[in-house]
């Protein structure tokens, strides 16, 4: 499962997209730099923040009964290569470009666009053919391919940067002062596997790689979250408190989530996707799959408990207790936002899970009105507390497929200036959504 560290070049519209994104949940197939950003997703979707008017063309209203597109290289000028689910090509380039395309038996799996109407083509066959490339890059890939190094895939930059991988698993590279920088860095903290580095103009970059993991089950209660507090919807927009309902009903499960990433640290289970992790553990699910991440993060903490953040839509009032908000309602007695099913369970059991009595895990709404304290000792009267709910402090982190994920950001350089930032799809190093 793929991760990514990126660095766009001061280019907020097109780095706040691509978050948006990788918090989708979605796969991405393609992604290229060009006047902007473009992404194929694996449900056939697609997204971009700024492409030739031909390529807006081609995407724009394109009916989802149709082929859906596999692969797209774009550049900074008018150039691009798209190829559809059936084989069909369009593209806008050189003459010595199409006649390369056209005159190969065999498909085309990536293409790079260089400066001077340069360009790059790989084949399916491994076959490559290539003009007008930079000079040292010219040399270096006819060596290769004297020495039968077939290429898997290439990024060339509009300034003449470029990353080169082969089948083999090396890689050749020369890559802007950022990108280098960043590149050595992530190969330091945690010797990482790369796939691909694009390239953009004026140094952007976009890294995407894996590092070692490995599967296993842990029960929800033994895990703590790595933040204090979460809001109280996943980047779908659907609430945690309706996740939790769904989960009750057996209309979820959690095999219909990706696996929670978990870390290890001083003998503590620590949870990086922590929403899931609160829906887990108000819905009664136990036993949940977790992806143990060999990297630990750097001041990483754990948390017993957490504060779902205020909410006055709908969907976040739960259950039978559920009241519309009003903006009248006195502040100390405004807790339809902290409505759980935690609760109700409190309200059943006679021992409730040990998640549920840790200090500020669970707070009564009004102390004046209880006059009692959390202890494990039942409440005397359930009849008397039916319209009230416990303040939850559990958090849950970034939910995929279904409802997305959210992943950690990594900013290494000071004094304002980005080195790289790093998230996952399926799952983040840190989550920093709140």
């Amino acid at each position: 499962m793929p991760y990514y560290r990126w660095n766009f070049a001061d280019d907020n519209e097109a780095e706040a997209m691509f978050i948006d994104w990788l918090e989708s949940g979605i796969n991405i197939i393609s992604f290229s730099f060009g006047k902007g950003i473009i992404v194929l997703f694996e449900d056939g979707s697609w997204g971009w923040t700024g492409v030739t008017k031909h390529l807006d063309n081609k995407l724009r209203g394109r009916q989802r009964s149709l082929p859906r597109p596999l692969y797209v290289a774009t550049d900074t000028a008018n150039r691009y290569f798209i190829q559809f689910a059936d084989g069909e090509c369009k593209w806008k380039a050189s003459r010595s470009f199409s006649r390369a395309v056209n005159y190969s038996a065999s498909t085309v799996v990536n293409v790079a666009f260089a400066p001077r109407n340069g360009w790059y083509i790989v084949f399916k066959d491994g076959s490559s053919a290539w003009n007008h490339l930079p000079r040292k890059l010219h040399q270096l890939l006819k060596k290769r391919k004297k020495n039968s190094v077939e290429v898997k895939n290439i990024s060339i930059s509009h300034s003449g940067d470029w990353f080169v991988s082969y089948k083999n698993g090396t890689y050749d590279f020369q890559l802007p002062e950022l990108c280098n920088e960043a590149f050595n860095t992530l190969i330091h903290e945690c010797s990482p596997k790369i796939d691909h580095v694009w390239l953009g103009k004026h140094g952007a970059f976009c890294i995407v790689y894996d590092i070692p993991t490995k599967y296993s089950s842990l029960s929800a209660w033994d895990i703590c979250f790595s933040q204090d507090s979460i809001e109280s919807h996943f980047t779908t927009k659907e609430s945690v408190w309706k996740v939790i309902s769904d989960l009750e009903k057996n209309i979820l499960d959690c095999t219909t989530f990706n696996p929670i990433d978990v870390v290890r640290k001083e003998n503590q289970w620590i949870s990086l996707n922590n929403r899931r992790l609160f829906v887990f553990q108000n819905a009664g699910v136990n036993n949940i799959p977790v992806r143990v991440i060999e990297q630990i993060p750097k001041d990483i903490k754990p948390y017993r408990s957490v504060q779902v953040l205020p909410c006055k839509c709908e969907s976040c009032g739960f259950g039978e207790f559920s009241t519309r908000y009003s903006e009248k309602q006195d502040k100390e007695n405004d807790d339809t936002w902290a409505r759980s099913w935690a609760w109700n369970l409190f309200l059943k059991e006679e021992n409730p899970p040990s998640a549920l009595l840790l200090t500020n895990s669970f707070i009564l709404p009004s102390t004046r009105r209880f006059k009692s304290k959390l202890s494990t000792t039942k409440l005397k009267s359930k009849k008397s507390c039916n319209k009230r709910e416990i303040d939850s402090r559990i958090s849950l982190g970034n939910i995929t497929n279904l409802y997305g994920q959210t992943s950690g950001q990594e900013k290494t350089v000071g004094q304002g200036k980005t080195l790289g930032q790093e998230m996952s799809y399926t799952s983040a190093f840190l989550d920093t959504s709140k």
